[in-house]
């Protein structure tokens, strides 16, 4: 009997250290493989292009069958620290109507970012922003636009940007290799999150199935790839508005062009 109760006693301890052992394993290939601070990969003087289509809708243009292309650099040109006296990168941005041959930027405004506390914080036209925050997992869910007021677009004259601060961004199809945008490299070990996908009243090719009544589509998605950064970013957010009988928002795509 006491031979069968050791013999019991070093199993459950076998036991008991392998549960513990797989635990701690588990939670390291979070922490130690994907940290968020792996995802922003900069030094002063690091410049990053992207080719981004855009669309603004007014009312001179209530279609989707044009897009206006350029050539975005983002260039890392200090560490400025903000009203809490924590230091971030500033990130200037230049833009170019002409993508190819000879390339004329201009300065297109600028926004800060930094990997604190476990989260990937950007701050751009005094808001601040959580696009990443722990762990790096599938299906992970925070607020990452919590900080923004109710009306993050005031420049347009709808409704929709009243719910941005309730948006769930989520982890999906975390570490894959993947081509993004007209790219013809992969990156590898991307990140995808997805901001929000929500429709009313349209169809998948952003047509209005009933005319004469309110529409909307909210779209946002951003990927990141370790050790490089932002690969892609789509947003897609407008309303159709039947008492003035025009939709208004715009839409936009961004890829990463170089590695």
């Amino acid at each position: 009997m006491r031979i069968r109760s050791i013999l019991f006693s070093s199993l459950c301890l076998i036991v008991a250290i392998f549960i513990l052992s797989s635990c701690q394993k588990t939670n390291e290939s979070f922490t130690e493989e994907y940290p968020v601070e792996s995802f922003l990969s900069l030094k002063l003087g690091d410049s990053s292009f992207f080719r981004m289509d855009s669309l603004e809708l007014t009312p001179f243009r209530q279609d989707f069958s044009k897009f206006n292309s350029y050539l975005v650099k983002e260039e890392v040109t200090d560490i400025v620290y903000d009203n809490l006296n924590q230091p971030f990168w500033k990130i200037n941005r230049f833009i170019s109507r002409d993508t190819t041959g000879d390339i004329r930027w201009n300065a297109y405004g600028y926004y800060l970012i930094a990997a604190r506390n476990n989260q990937l914080i950007m701050i751009e036209d005094n808001w601040r922003f959580i696009k990443m925050n722990a762990p790096v997992r599938n299906n992970f869910i925070w607020k990452g636009n919590s900080y923004l007021p109710n009306e993050a677009y005031p420049q347009y004259d709808f409704s929709i940007d009243n719910n941005m601060l309730k948006w769930d961004f989520t982890y999906t199809d975390v570490g894959i290799t993947e081509i993004v945008g007209y790219n013809s490299n992969a990156f590898e070990n991307v990140v995808t999150i997805q901001q929000t996908d929500q429709t009313l009243n349209v169809d998948n090719n952003n047509n209005i199935l009933v005319s004469n009544s309110f529409a909307t589509r909210e779209k946002s998605i951003e990927k990141y790839a370790k050790n490089i950064g932002l690969v892609y970013r789509e947003q897609i957010l407008w309303e159709f508005q039947p008492t003035k009988g025009k939709k208004i928002g715009f839409m936009l795509k961004m890829w990463r062009i170089n590695k």
